[in-house]
């Protein structure tokens, strides 16, 4: 993510960072997982392709996170720095 907004929260196994474009691909991949889009209880995402997906996920980041109007984290192991999941907040 680009800008001030970025933050970070450290656990002794656990990291909470704002995501950053390099995490698109992992999110694509969640995102394009139908048992996993089944469990998730926000605004669905277009998932047909990779471009699409993208597009609106940098939209996302350069507009409304910037702007403070929603956020978006990664959840990874902070050893391995494996993400396992991701949050977001939105104004609505």
């Amino acid at each position: 993510m680009s800008g001030s907004r970025s933050s970070e929260l450290e656990g002794k196994r656990l990291r909470l960072r704002s995501v950053e474009v390099r995490d698109i691909p992992t999110l694509f991949e969640w995102y394009s997982d139908p048992l996993l889009m089944s469990l998730y209880d926000g605004i669905q995402f277009p998932t047909s392709d990779f471009e699409s997906f993208e597009d609106e996920y940098r939209f996302w980041l350069e507009h409304d996170v910037e702007l403070g109007r929603g956020g978006s984290f990664m959840m990874e192991l902070r050893y391995s720095g494996r993400a396992i999941g991701e949050c977001s907040w939105a104004l609505v």
